[in-house]
């Protein structure tokens, strides 16, 4: 949650909407000007539901008029909000997606100023193991089937830059939409991706299968960020800054948390996970 940098981790009860705090950035109370100390990006849940990772940078002030110091890194923590443990990294991520086994990530960086990002493949402190991907590519999202979706743009730049692929560790990407696409999030069984399309100049929830077919539109009036629901049968989604759900038939839509900001974003990103036992 958060916009345009988020500084807190929330989660969201999806039957009644009730809303807690898992991790908030602390706040200096011994200063007379307050400052966040820290922004967090894009949370997912592990696999099993225990972990939270989320790419992270600390916020180090300095108050005698020196340049401010702010150290990128990987942040994991119980699902809960307890345990948080930070891996300072050489590299600033802007997005991660967990394997399915638990084991690794895929982390979005920069090739370098002013260069485009690629997606690499990386252990759970950050330490990079090997680019997956060409660059241009963003947004990783791993199936429990082993397929990788991310998001690429093109270059030159046509009306629709985005669209998404579909790779394998070592594999080579194969292109899935050919009219736009970006935001890709796999179904929990691995067999379709929700996804995001500009449709008359507003984003729009799309869903198709893995091999392409069955492409069908899932909202009318607006939608982005999509995550599915642990059993398959709902699409969590961003609509004019509030949290809505909906069947993935289309129906049963029903707005789950108001944006407290008035139509503004404030929920930077969304994932949706069963709780641990």
């Amino acid at each position: 949650r958060g916009g345009p940098t988020a500084s807190s981790i929330r989660a969201v009860e999806p039957r009644s909407g009730r809303v807690h705090v898992l991790r908030d950035c602390p706040l200096r109370k011994d200063v007379p000007v307050q400052y966040t100390d820290c922004s967090v990006f894009a949370p997912r849940y592990s696999p099993d539901g225990l972990r939270i990772a989320f790419p992270s940078n600390q916020v180090v002030p300095d108050f005698t008029g020196g340049p401010w110091q702010f150290q990128p890194g990987l942040t994991t923590m119980a699902s809960d909000g307890t345990g948080v443990e930070f891996h300072a990294t050489e590299n600033a991520f802007g997005a991660l997606a967990w394997a399915p086994a638990g084991d690794r990530f895929l982390l979005v960086r920069s090739l370098g100023s002013f260069s485009p990002n690629a997606i690499f493949l990386a252990s759970l402190d950050g330490t990079e193991l090997s680019q997956v991907t060409p660059e241009a590519a963003r947004e990783p999202d791993w199936s429990s089937r082993r397929q990788i979706a991310f998001t690429r743009s093109a270059d030159p730049c046509p009306a629709r830059c985005d669209d998404i692929y579909i790779t394998r560790l070592g594999g080579t990407p194969r292109r899935l939409t050919y009219r736009g696409g970006y935001s890709p999030s796999w179904s929990p069984h691995g067999k379709k991706l929700a996804f995001v399309r500009g449709v008359r100049g507003r984003a729009e929830i799309f869903l198709v299968g893995r091999g392409g077919r069955g492409l069908r539109r899932l909202t009318y009036r607006g939608g982005y960020n999509p995550a599915w629901s642990p059993d398959g049968r709902w699409i969590a989604f961003i609509r004019d800054g509030d949290l809505h759900v909906v069947r993935t038939n289309g129906q049963g839509r029903r707005r789950l948390v108001d944006s407290p900001f008035d139509g503004l974003q404030d929920w930077a990103s969304i994932d949706w996970q069963a709780r641990p036992d």
